[in-house]
C-alpha cells in the first residue's frame, strides 16, 4: 500500500509504522479474548470463533475507523503541514486498516483451525488482582448511581484540561537547539550603506568578545541582489550568523538579551533574533 502511494522510508513513514506498532495488536487482542470467553463457556472451536468474532466485530470495526479519521485528514491538508505529516498519516491509516481486516477474518480463522481442543484453565489469581478487581467494581458502581457528579467531574477535568493547554503554547515544529542564531539590524530607510556597515560590525564586535559565542559572520546590505526580497533587503539592512560554543539555551538566551539590550540605544534601529 505504501508503494501504490507513492510513500518510501523515510524518517516519517517510519515514525507512522513506530506509531502504529502498540495500535496493531489491539484489535486481534479483543477478538482473541472473546474467542477464548466461549471456549471457556464451553463451546467448541468454530462456534467459539464464530460467535467471538462477530459478537465484538461491529465494536472493533467502528473503534479502528474513529482512529483511522483522525489520522487520514492529516493527509489531504494543504501547506508546509500537509507535506511533513501526509506519509506519516496514511501509514498509520494503512496499518489500521490491515490490522482490522486480520482481526476480523485471520484471526478467527486460525483460532477455529489450531486452538486447544481442551478448555482452557481459569488462570491464577493474585491478592493484587483481587484487590484491583473489586476496587474498580465498586468505582464503575459508584460512577453509574451518581451520573450527575460522573458528568460534572468529567466536565471539570476537560476545562482544566482546556486551561492547562493554552499555558502551554503551541507551534507547527519546535525550535531546535542548534548552538547558533540569525540576527538582523534594520535601520531607518535611506541609511546609507557605511551607516549599517558600522552597525553591524559593531553588534559583531559585541557579540565576539562574549566567551560563550564561537565565531560571528555578518553582512551589510543585500539591495543589489537579483533575487533580493524587497521588504527584507536594502542597503539600510544587515544580518550577521552567531554560532555558540555549546548548544545551552540559557547561554543563547543571555547572549541574545545583551545584544538585544546593545541595540536598544540606537534611534530607529529594529533588531530581530531567529532560529536559523
Amino acid at each position: 500500500l505504501m508503494g501504490q502511494a507513492g510513500i518510501s522510508l523515510n524518517i516519517m513513514s517510519l515514525g507512522g509504522i513506530a506509531l502504529a506498532t502498540g495500535l496493531l495488536v489491539d484489535n486481534g487482542i479483543v477478538v482473541l479474548e472473546n474467542i477464548s470467553r466461549f471456549r471457556a463457556e464451553g463451546d467448541d472451536l468454530v462456534s467459539a470463533a464464530i460467535k467471538g468474532a462477530s459478537e465484538v466485530g461491529g465494536a472493533v470495526i467502528a473503534s479502528t475507523l474513529t482512529t483511522i479519521a483522525v489520522f487520514l485528514p492529516l493527509a489531504f491538508v494543504d501547506g508546509v503541514a500537509g507535506q511533513l505529516f501526509r506519509d506519516q498519516a496514511l501509514t498509520v491509516a494503512f496499518a489500521l486498516a490491515i490490522s482490522l481486516a486480520v482481526a476480523v477474518t485471520l484471526i478467527p480463522m486460525m483460532a477455529s483451525a489450531s486452538g486447544h481442543k481442551t478448555l482452557p484453565r481459569e488462570p491464577g489469581s493474585s491478592r493484587f488482582g483481587r484487590w484491583f478487581a473489586s476496587s474498580y467494581a465498586r468505582l464503575l458502581d459508584a460512577a453509574l448511581r451518581r451520573k450527575a457528579m460522573t458528568l460534572i467531574t468529567a466536565a471539570l477535568m476537560l476545562a482544566g484540561a482546556v486551561v492547562i493547554l493554552r499555558g502551554i503554547g503551541t507551534e507547527l515544529l519546535p525550535e531546535l537547539e542548534q548552538g547558533r542564531f540569525n540576527v538582523m539590524l534594520e535601520a531607518t530607510p535611506g541609511t546609507p550603506l557605511e551607516e549599517t556597515d558600522r552597525l553591524g560590525s559593531e553588534l559583531q564586535r559585541r557579540a565576539a568578545a562574549n566567551p560563550g559565542v564561537d565565531y560571528v559572520y555578518g553582512v551589510a546590505g543585500s539591495g543589489n541582489r537579483i533575487d533580493a526580497n524587497p521588504t527584507e533587503s536594502g542597503e539600510n539592512i544587515a544580518r550577521m550568523l552567531v554560532a555558540m560554543k555549546s548548544s545551552s539555551s540559557e547561554l543563547q538566551d543571555a547572549v541574545i538579551n545583551d545584544l538585544r539590550n546593545s541595540t536598544r540605544a540606537v534611534a530607529g534601529l529594529e533588531t530581530s533574533f531567529s532560529a536559523p
